[in-house]
């Protein structure tokens, strides 16, 4: 088995660690690295790719839109990593979150209102 594989997405030459495993495939894994399968499906689901990604993270200064830390923290065990923040009715895509505070808001189920009591609430305090 060979150590490298050349991604038929990006055309880059990586580790076989870069690629999912998949029996049914040639030489047992995937044709196309983790990274590129990642920005395919991101661009299925919320219609951005990694360019719109990386410049809208820059322009928000490389941190989260909503409590601006610079470390998106980590979830469930996995790696740490940044969420595409969007309207779940409208589909609309806001901006870049990290774990933390894009579970804020589907806690509160992007209701403003819900939001503002909160705010309210931790003011009395």
């Amino acid at each position: 088995m060979h150590a490298l594989h050349r991604c038929s997405s990006c055309a880059e030459i990586k580790p076989r660690s870069a690629f999912h495993n998949n029996k049914s495939m040639n030489q047992g894994r995937h044709w196309s690295c983790k990274e590129c399968r990642y920005w395919t499906e991101v661009k299925r689901k919320y219609g951005v790719d990694k360019k719109w990604f990386d410049m809208t993270l820059a322009e928000q200064g490389g941190a989260c839109a909503i409590c601006y830390t610079a470390s998106p923290a980590t979830h469930a065990g996995k790696g740490a990593a940044w969420h595409i923040d969007h309207d779940h009715v409208t589909g609309v895509v806001r901006g870049i979150l990290c774990h933390h505070c894009n579970t804020a808001l589907g806690g509160f189920k992007d209701d403003v209102d819900s939001l503002q009591r909160a705010i309210d609430y931790l003011r009395k305090i």
